[in-house]
């Protein structure tokens, strides 16, 4: 082989693979970002589900679903925490039926809920504490 050949085998061996990746990002990027929303979006009617819920059944005093906050720093293995003043929400990742486990604390008052959101939106109670 001579030099100029092993110079193009060299550039080609480079090139491509790199425009490949590039490609390949911006495809899983758009995958991604379609993910996130619709789990965003999940995680959003998840909460305000639970609020509802435990405002109407069991008469809590709890902040409205305007007034949390996510916590971005806290979110690890695909959790979902939130709060609000003295109040924390922790939203874990479905489980293989779609159920999420969801609980609800108020340090100040020791106040705690645990339940879960089935696929059709039916609340389950778990644990309730005042």
């Amino acid at each position: 082989m001579n030099p100029k050949s092993i110079r193009l085998f060299a550039l080609f061996a480079f090139v491509v693979p790199v425009f490949t990746g590039c490609l390949t990002n911006g495809q899983i990027s758009d995958r991604d970002a379609e993910a996130k929303n619709s789990t965003s979006e999940r995680i959003k009617l998840t909460q305000m589900s639970v609020l509802e819920h435990m405002n109407s059944t069991h008469h809590v005093s709890i902040p409205a679903t305007e007034e949390w906050q996510a916590d971005a720093s806290a979110r690890s293995n695909g959790e979902y925490r939130f709060r609000s003043g003295g109040w924390k929400m922790v939203i874990y990742p479905a489980t293989d039926e779609g159920n999420q486990r969801v609980v609800v604390i108020d340090a100040e008052s020791d106040t705690f809920w645990c339940g879960s959101v089935e696929p059709d939106g039916d609340i389950a109670d778990t644990c309730l504490m005042r």
